[in-house]
């Protein structure tokens, strides 16, 4: 066998073809992605020339790959760059900024983190913002949590509370707009045209997991447990609505991209999946098959990939049933 394309690389691997080598991937989506520290190292030891770090991704700090670094390494995956970053910022500029380390990278032009006494940063959703939801301190490579736990279970007198929202109060994604999805659609052109490598498309939505507004993991499990009905209800509207967004998304960008980030959620811990199989079975198996029915009618040549950290060998049977091609 010759040597292949990255392209034609990716295609064979993701069909189970024989390749000439196996396909590479660095950075194509958050969930595969490099921190900005270590990123500027491995320029360095590649004997790159030096250049500003892109941190597109505050929360964990990740750096945005450029073409030059994926050819070193013989990568065959791009990212279709995020127009929607995390910590709902937007792709509208970017500006210098001095972390710890007194060296500029280049981060959204609307990151305004506050200082505070003890020189961490802190930073909120969005700009502007008014409640902290990370912190950088001293000698951090990446923005941490703040837990801000809302609507979980309660004790009472008579036992505990179990979260409860009426359907009137549900909340879903919506479709993205035609300006977004014509902008998408132009990013990817423009990369399959002037590079060879293989498209992952994100869209920054990650469906499908922790509800809002049933508090934690624990209270969002009583109530699947207490109210099935009403669970059942709920994720079947959320796989309707993000079908609805999906669908749309992959229509517009389908034709240029390998691969679909549907799915960053992380459904295990250190041990064991987060909660009985199943549960997952019952609830997130028919409502993910709804979704990834809808999208495969669409692109039927797009792979369709998840993410999920933690002990989940009990759920992969389910995942595959569901349809999906990759798993991280």
């Amino acid at each position: 066998m010759g040597r292949l394309t990255h392209r034609e690389r990716v295609e064979r691997t993701l069909n189970f073809l024989p390749t000439d080598r196996p396909a590479k991937d660095l950075g194509s989506s958050r969930v595969t992605g490099m921190n900005a520290w270590t990123y500027r190292k491995l320029r360095r030891t590649l004997g790159l020339p030096e250049r500003t770090t892109r941190v597109y991704d505050l929360s964990q700090f990740l750096a945005e790959m450029d073409l030059e670094l994926l050819d070193a390494l013989g990568c065959d995956f791009i990212m279709l760059p995020l127009q929607i970053l995390p910590l709902e910022l937007r792709r509208a500029g970017w500006k210098p900024f001095r972390f710890w380390d007194d060296l500029d990278y280049e981060v959204p032009e609307h990151f305004h983190p506050r200082k505070t006494s003890d020189g961490a940063l802190e930073c909120g959703h969005g700009y502007p913002w008014n409640n902290a939801c990370r912190k950088m301190v001293q000698g951090c490579y990446y923005f941490e949590r703040i837990e801000i736990r809302t609507g979980g279970i309660k004790p009472t007198s008579g036992g505990i509370s179990i979260p409860h929202q009426e359907e009137t109060d549900w909340s879903f994604v919506k479709p993205f707009s035609d300006e977004f999805l014509r902008a998408e659609e132009s990013a990817a052109i423009r990369l399959w045209n002037e590079t060879d490598k293989s498209i992952v498309a994100s869209a920054t939505h990650s469906g499908l997991g922790l509800p809002v507004g049933y508090g934690d993991a624990i209270g969002w499990v009583m109530k699947l447990l207490t109210d099935p009905s009403h669970a059942a209800d709920y994720m079947h509207k959320e796989a309707e609505a993000l079908s609805k967004r999906s669908e749309g998304y992959i229509e517009a960008v389908g034709k240029y991209t390998s691969v679909f980030v549907l799915s960053q959620v992380d459904f295990g811990t250190q041990k064991s999946e987060l909660f009985n199989p199943e549960i997952f079975k019952n609830y997130y198996l028919p409502a993910w098959k709804y979704t990834l029915d809808k999208i495969r009618k669409k692109a039927p040549a797009v792979k369709l990939f998840i993410h999920t950290c933690g002990s989940i060998k009990n759920l992969i049977p389910f995942f595959i049933e569901a349809g999906i091609h990759i798993l991280n």
